[in-house]
């Protein structure tokens, strides 16, 4: 199978630099916070090329950046024992949608990727009980695996789902970025076997620099988090993510 590289150099310097500067934004937003990397470079990446090509180059920085959230938490290790059949299950939800994704890749993806962005900032607003998540415990925990998975694997965003599912559990906060950041992380590992596996991958040269440029902005995030009021910062985050929402949808209109 020949092996196709998406290279990043051969955007140009300025295109080259613009796609480092969205993921070491989206690393400190994910520094400060505890997750959002994919959420917020996804949707900016992918209003300048196709959404599996968007996909793919944050994948490398992904991976790195889950496991440094998880790394941070004390006692880290129980509860991703806890969690972790959740996030295998999500793993094989995850190679279906990417599975999807690299078959397919249509125009609308974009639009479901959108959608899954004002999913997320409806949350706050929605005051819906998902009673039958504690109610039906083991059908939730399936259905929400499966489905955070592949949407994952489609739009790089399975974030929505997973919120739901862990306020809906309770989860303390330390125990939510363990839950959602090891989901992620499996996931991120399961869209780069499909990716190998249909041929499709980047170069070295691009790997190190986009995973650096999204580390750098993770580790700075991490730094400032405790001098950033939480209430403005998110409200910040979350009128940034409208409007990159909406940007999505009236230039799929617009092009259509």
């Amino acid at each position: 199978m020949m092996m196709h590289s998406i290279l990043l150099p051969t955007l140009g310097a300025d295109s080259t630099f613009l796609i480092a500067l969205v993921l070491m934004a989206a690393g400190f937003v994910h520094g400060s916070v505890g997750f959002s990397f994919a959420m917020i470079s996804t949707p900016i990446l992918a209003m300048g090329m196709d959404l599996s090509s968007a996909i793919l180059i944050t994948l490398f920085p992904t991976i790195f950046i889950n496991a440094a959230s998880i790394g941070t938490i004390k006692g880290w290790q129980k509860m991703a024992r806890k969690h972790l059949s959740f996030a295998l299950l999500a793993l094989t939800g995850s190679v279906l949608g990417t599975l999807i994704l690299v078959a397919w890749d249509a125009r609308w993806m974009k639009l479901l990727l959108a959608l899954m962005i004002f999913l997320y900032l409806a949350l706050g607003r929605l005051r819906v009980e998902f009673e039958f998540v504690n109610r039906s415990p083991k059908a939730s925990f399936v259905s929400f695996a499966l489905i955070g998975g592949m949407l994952g694997g489609i739009t790089n965003n399975m974030s929505p789902i997973l919120i739901i599912y862990a306020l809906t559990k309770r989860y303390p906060k330390e125990e939510s970025i363990v839950f959602m950041n090891l989901s992620f992380l499996l996931g991120k590992l399961s869209q780069i076997a499909v990716f190998l596996l249909m041929g499709r991958w980047l170069g070295l040269t691009t790997l190190l620099y986009t995973t650096a440029a999204a580390l750098g902005g993770f580790y700075l995030g991490a730094k400032v988090r405790k001098y950033i009021p939480e209430r403005t910062y998110v409200g910040i985050v979350k009128g940034m993510l409208l409007l990159i929402a909406v940007a999505i949808v009236m230039r799929y209109l617009y092009t259509s």
